[in-house]
């Protein structure tokens, strides 16, 4: 994380001797290891709190200090209260769901997905794929067939706009 305008010791600890990067956990306390080869590309705070959500880190609060996320064994067990940051962030959750979930294909709108979702938020994919696995169940993959009718539908639809401009290009002529 060296040659950036982010300043790292808030959130990574270096252990030289290891040659290892660390990121302390708010509610056990202990360091936990991050896979070091993708720090080299962080450079701000939010590239920062996108790593460490998709690594299974949890953001209890706002700004970007160590003592602030909860590592992975400790997000995955059911805290005794929860952060007003994570409240938030699952009812951010909940609302991209209902905007973009398909209820009766149980799918995704176009170009949604739980990691685009999980990016919006502020949250982990795998966080985001729980709660719509509590809350909308699988993803079904679409039928081939109606992709390709989709498809048809638009060329066909766009075939008669054709058409139509060219009838009236001629109608044009012919008047003159």
């Amino acid at each position: 994380m060296n040659d950036c305008n982010l300043d790292s010791s808030d959130i990574v600890y270096y252990d030289r001797s290891k040659d290892r990067h660390y990121v302390k956990c708010g509610k056990c306390g202990k360091y936990r290891y991050v896979t070091s080869k993708n720090l080299k590309n962080i450079k701000t705070e939010d590239e920062a709190m996108l790593f460490l959500t998709s690594e299974g880190w949890v953001k209890t609060e706002e700004k970007l200090k160590s003592r602030m996320w909860r590592c992975p064994k400790c997000s995955s067990q059911q805290p005794n209260e929860i952060s007003d940051t994570t409240l938030k962030a699952r009812r951010q959750v909940l609302m991209q769901l209902e905007s973009y979930y398909i209820d009766c294909k149980k799918t995704y709108k176009e170009g949604q997905s739980d990691q685009s979702i999980a990016k919006f938020c502020g949250m982990s994919e795998q966080a985001v794929k729980k709660i719509r696995l509590d809350f909308f169940g699988e993803l079904v993959e679409p039928d081939p067939l109606e992709i390709y009718k989709n498809e048809l539908d638009a060329l066909e639809k766009e075939f008669i706009a054709k058409c139509e401009n060219l009838r009236n290009k001629i109608e044009e002529n012919s008047i003159r």
